[in-house]
């Protein structure tokens, strides 16, 4: 990780700097940055895409633990719903607390997670394994860890992108590790041991070479404000993920429910005097945009991939479908992965050269134009893999620079408070992609076959091209953020120096 950061004002010297975990880092002789992608790429591929890693598992999954339908869909839905609770609060303690010491809290919760479903016998206790991976704000946590050590806004960009590079990666293993498994005879508790030694390789490695950044949010913790915010976007999350199984009437009016709860959170965060999430700051046009273009290329980005998988998979009996195993539905969802990863690693320069507004537009222009292509070709392996490498340059594109914006807008002891913002954004968002596109495809069926007929892909394709113009949209507000390391209201450094104040 990169060395300490103090009050820009006030120079340190190189012993003032220094720290155990820089030693650390000096004593293996690998680069900051090479140790910053390492650790970004675990944290990626242990604690955010390892939903994508059990979701081609299911049908194993529900074989080896003799689960109903009903079962399986909570054991897929049971993270992010407990995401929905827990991420923003934690990363908004990070500020408070330390992010360093919240980064460790929250892996080993996943860590302790993934024990729980390694030894799991039954679905009550693989339930609770999932529900404890959920408690999981790793990724933004680590990026607010990169943005309080970055020292400019272009290295902070830089960071950006090397995160969506080290998403890409980890997406692509994500796809083909548990068909992979599979194919080598193995089965789904093989997946779990993976992920577990993964884990605590990465809470090894964060303990050993993840520094906290030097600045303290001092407000007293606004506990009525976390409860009202949990409560609202985990029943946002939950009746959503039900929407396909309930009448219209419970599914109102637990909606109107979660409603009120976010209402009553925001109006309690306004008049509050030292608010858990200053809405002041989220309602900025340098930071709101780029929340909603994060929480719509996750519906791009995560439905488009599982739709691509599904229609890849599809037997050619019904007529369209590739017959592709769930190691080749990995395969044509490579290109994907991978070109995230390349976009990523190029994304700075790009948003160097048209800033973050314009980087937004090119991504959402992509995407919107391949959906609406797909839908008009017959669906071959080709157009497949023509339409998985597009999704990725949009992903990586519209995702780096919503990050880049968001980032750049938090000032010290913002960070925290604005990556899980982002995050429940992300959350809520794209929590609206799965049963809409479910219940499209289940409209008609291909007479005779339990299989979705051709026409409802198109549907697919064209719903997400309908969510790719709205990003289209969200990108012409986006507004260029400004680097700022002044410290935000109510934090102070904690390296001696004085604060630095608006």
């Amino acid at each position: 990780m990169p060395g300490a950061t103090s009050n820009p004002d006030v120079p340190a010297s190189d012993d003032e700097t220094t720290s155990a975990v820089g030693r650390r880092i000096k004593a293996v002789g690998v680069s900051e940055q090479g140790l910053a992608l390492a650790i970004g790429f675990l944290i990626v591929l242990c604690l955010d895409t390892e939903q994508l890693t059990v979701i081609p598992l299911l049908k194993e999954i529900a074989s080896t633990f003799t689960l109903t339908p009903g079962q399986s869909a909570w054991v897929l839905s049971a993270t992010g719903i407990a995401a929905a609770a827990s991420v923003p609060v934690l990363s908004r303690l990070a500020d408070l607390f330390g992010m360093r010491r919240m980064l460790l809290l929250t892996t080993s919760m996943v860590v302790l997670g993934n024990i729980v479903c390694v030894a799991a016998q039954n679905f009550e206790t693989l339930l609770a394994g999932r529900v404890i991976i959920g408690f999981n704000a790793g990724l933004p946590i680590y990026y607010a860890i990169l943005r309080g050590r970055s020292r400019s806004g272009k290295e902070s960009d830089k960071y950006s992108g090397a995160m969506t590079f080290a998403i890409g990666l980890a997406i692509s293993g994500s796809y083909l590790v548990g068909g992979a498994v599979l194919e080598l005879g193995g089965g789904v508790r093989t997946v779990f041991w993976l992920i577990l030694i993964l884990s605590v390789v990465l809470l090894a490695l964060i303990w050993a070479f993840v520094e906290d950044i030097p600045t303290r949010t001092r407000v007293p913790v606004d506990y009525v404000g976390a409860l009202l915010l949990a409560g609202g976007l985990t029943l946002l999350v939950y009746s959503i993920g039900k929407a396909n199984e309930w009448t219209a009437g419970l599914l109102v009016s637990l909606l109107a429910v979660a409603a009120l709860l976010l209402v009553a959170w925001a109006a309690w965060e306004l008049r509050h005097r030292q608010p858990l999430f200053d809405l002041r700051v989220i309602k900025r046009r340098d930071v709101w945009p780029a929340f909603v273009i994060a929480g719509v290329v996750a519906i791009l980005g995560i439905n488009g991939a599982l739709a691509i998988c599904n229609y890849a998979q599809t037997p050619s009996i019904a007529g369209y479908g590739l017959d592709a195993s769930t190691l080749m539905a990995g395969v044509y969802l490579l290109p994907c992965g991978l070109t995230i990863a390349f976009g990523g690693g190029i994304a700075g320069k790009v948003i160097g050269r048209f800033g973050q507004r314009g980087t937004s537009i090119a991504g959402a222009t992509i995407a919107l134009l391949a959906f609406v292509w797909f839908s008009q070709v017959s669906g071959t392996s080709l157009q497949v893999f023509i339409l998985s490498f597009l999704i990725g340059a949009a992903y990586a594109l519209s995702y780096t620079a919503s990050t880049a914006a968001y980032l750049r807008a938090a000032r010290p002891g913002e960070q925290g408070m604005l990556t899980g913002a982002a995050r429940a954004a992300s959350t809520a968002i794209g929590a609206l992609g799965p049963p809409i596109i479910t219940a499209l495809l289940a409209a008609s069926h291909v007479p005779g076959l339990p299989l979705p007929a051709r026409e409802n892909y198109v549907h697919v394709w064209l719903f997400l091209a309908g969510t790719a113009f709205l990003m289209l949209l969200a990108g012409l507000l986006v507004r260029e953020a400004r680097f700022d390391q002044r410290a935000a209201e109510n934090t102070e450094w904690i390296d001696g120096s004085a604060p630095v104040r608006d």
